[in-house]
């Protein structure tokens, strides 16, 4: 019979097996049910599947939802660290740009002298003409090598921009020239000199100089078929003015003495002389005062101690005699003092002296006495 001829009515014959240990064979009772409470059967536990099934995925949910949420915090929270590390960087970012463009415009303009140069033509003439340059030795004639030139004159006739930046050259800085034979692209004579005095004339400029350093063989006068003009640079040497030093200096205290104003700070020992004696002076108070602002040793006239005073197993002398009962005293006067107390032999009672009794006139001198109920001494 096909499955899809029975009815919820019919009934199906089961048995529920059982093994007879014997024989090892199953056997069993019979059990009439029908199709309809099989199908109840099947469909309830069905059911508690589905049920336990959906409580999983719903569990599983749970997990996955708690995960996405903590994935999407620690995201967010990433996120926003990273944003906010980012505006750092771009605030650090346009500090060092605003700073670097104000550092970039101090060198600009420090280094402004700096960028001084020219080309001459050198010539052997003691008068050079306009764009020409000459160097004289110490008779003004034409140098004969470039480490024997005292002078450098320049015909600035045509060179107004030239003219402007010369007006800018002060004694004391440095100039170098440099000879480039073009043809090997090589340098082949340079000198370098400190600029000592500078002259202006109608037409020349002249810089009377030292040399500081000089090479190359004798002197590269101009040839048109080389091409060899001279190159001259100008640097600046940064100097201080007399006036800056001394305000500098005006702020240290000169080593043959002067005087102190403010508080010093002494991170060393204080050594008043080496192998000689010592000595401060001060006008009303010295006080001596330790690290954590205790005032240690104080002289103001009479010098008066804050703390205990070790005398190493050392003596005080030359102390006064004693005139209060908060003064020191010498040995000298507690002698005195111990002295003026000895009792003589005349002082002390003799055997059968009465020393106590009942009344006055019943006790010697120095003795005891009763009187109404009250114990006296007799003077």
């Amino acid at each position: 019979m096909a499955i899809s001829n029975l009815l919820n009515s019919d009934l199906l014959l089961l048995q529920r097996p059982s093994v007879v240990p014997a024989s090892g064979r199953s056997s069993g009772e019979l059990f009439k049910v029908s199709l309809h409470s099989i199908s109840e059967y099947v469909e309830e536990q069905f059911d508690t599947d589905i049920v336990e099934l959906k409580g999983d995925l719903e569990f599983l949910n749970q997990r996955i939802d708690f995960i996405e949420n903590k994935l999407i915090t620690n995201l967010n929270s990433t996120l926003i660290d990273h944003h906010y590390r980012i505006l750092n960087l771009e605030d650090r970012t346009q500090s060092v740009e605003e700073y670097t463009e104000v550092l970039k415009e101090e060198i600009d303009a420090a280094l402004a002298k700096a960028k001084i140069n020219f080309y001459y033509q050198l010539v052997p003439n003691v008068s050079p003409a306009s764009g020409q340059m000459t160097v004289l030795n110490e008779d003004d004639e034409v140098a004969a090598s470039l480490d024997e030139v005292t002078k450098l004159v320049y015909n600035i006739r045509d060179s107004n921009d030239v003219v402007e930046r010369f007006a800018n050259v002060y004694e004391g800085e440095i100039v170098e020239i440099s000879a480039l034979n073009n043809v090997k692209s090589a340098l082949t004579h340079r000198g370098v000199y400190t600029i000592d005095n500078i002259t202006f004339g109608v037409d020349l400029f002249t810089f009377e100089v030292t040399v500081r350093n000089a090479s190359g063989d004798g002197i590269p006068f101009f040839e048109s078929g080389l091409g060899n003009l001279i190159r001259s640079d100008l640097y600046p040497v940064f100097t201080i003015s007399e006036d800056e030093i001394d305000e500098k200096l005006s702020k240290y205290l000169p080593l043959t003495g002067g005087t102190i104003t403010g508080e010093l700070s002494l991170k060393q020992d204080l050594r008043l002389a080496k192998n000689q004696a010592g000595v401060v002076r001060y006008n009303n108070t010295f006080k001596l005062i330790d690290n954590e602002g205790n005032e240690t040793f104080e002289v103001s006239g009479t010098i008066q101690m804050n703390k205990s005073l070790n005398m190493n197993a050392n003596t005080i002398t030359g102390l006064a005699t004693s005139s209060s009962t908060d003064a020191a005293a010498t040995v000298g006067y507690v002698n005195s003092k111990i002295n003026s107390q000895v009792v003589s032999e005349s002082d002390l009672f003799k055997v059968g002296d009465p020393v106590a009794a009942s009344s006055e006139s019943g006790t010697s001198s120095r003795g005891f006495f009763f009187n109404g109920g009250s114990l006296y001494f007799k003077a």
